[in-house]
């Protein structure tokens, strides 16, 4: 069954399906996350603009959902619940596009019907995941979002805001066609990008395994797979969710210090004022 979705807890644990820990007999072994509700966190503070507060604790439930997502490479053949599933997808639903476009579709791919017809459209080394996954997530770029249903959802939601959001159709030429400096496809994908993170990290939130996939062989083929045939969807990529393979898992990210792939440290990777000022300095 494919179905479109329109666009509470957190781990204790060191991936995003367990912590690896030697065992007694040197063999590496997965322990099973421990998930706590998030009931325990401090709660939001609702101020007067809307805007919630977070009062401490939350950054530290962010950096364990962080440092436990790793990408998956086995999973086995066990469903997600549709209201876990449901969950992931409302907190991801959540991130910002520009101008609140939203311009993207959700096609989730979880028989075996269709992820034996979407499996080929992937290049080989990626269709045992999209076969054994619970869902696969084909994410599509709306390539022909003009702000118009912006506007009426804005209209429709905050009725006092409908002068700002009749502006949008005019204000979105600005930053994506044309007559702007992003094609197109660029700023579809760059806003398909922030859901697909946060697709990520709720995922790993509920103790979920995940894996994004670029590696697409038959782009077209796919589109046609899942009946959006024609030039106003692109692929950047899917999301495989599911539930890993212990064994196959534990081996392999064994390999790794620390249970999961290595990152540059800031100084390679952030700098100060100018690119040449490596580093954090503040």
């Amino acid at each position: 069954m494919m179905q479109t979705f329109v666009a509470s807890h957190v781990f204790s644990s060191g991936t995003a399906f367990g912590r690896i820990i030697p065992g007694a007999t040197d063999k590496l072994a997965l322990r099973a996350p421990r998930i706590h509700s998030t009931r325990s966190l401090p709660r939001a503070v609702a101020t007067s603009s809307g805007l919630e507060v977070l009062r401490g604790g939350e950054e530290e439930a962010m950096m364990r959902i962080s440092n436990a997502r790793v990408s998956c490479k086995t999973f086995i053949d066990k469903p997600v619940e549709t209201d876990v599933l449901e969950r992931v997808l409302r907190a991801a639903q959540r991130v910002p596009t520009s101008f609140n476009t939203q311009p993207y579709r959700l096609v989730l791919v979880s028989s075996r019907e269709a992820k034996a017809s979407l499996a080929p459209t992937m290049m080989k080394t990626n269709r045992e995941k999209v076969l054994n996954a619970a869902v696969t997530v084909v994410v599509l770029s709306d390539l022909e979002v003009d702000g118009s249903r912006t506007t009426e959802l804005i209209k429709d939601a905050s009725p006092h805001l409908a002068p700002y959001a009749e502006m949008i159709p005019n204000m979105l030429p600005v930053f994506v066609g044309d007559e702007s400096k992003n094609t197109t496809t660029e700023w579809a994908f760059k806003n398909a990008g922030l859901i697909g993170m946060r697709l990520l990290d709720a995922a790993t939130s509920h103790g979920l395994a995940t894996a994004i996939l670029e590696g697409i062989e038959d782009e077209q083929a796919m589109l046609k797979v899942i009946g959006a045939s024609g030039s106003r969807y692109r692929v950047p990529f899917v999301i495989c969710i599911g539930h890993p393979d212990m064994e196959a898992e534990s081996a392999r990210l064994g390999s790794y210090v620390g249970g999961r792939s290595p990152r540059f440290s800031l100084t390679d990777i952030v700098s100060t004022d100018c690119l040449s000022n490596a580093g954090l300095h503040l």
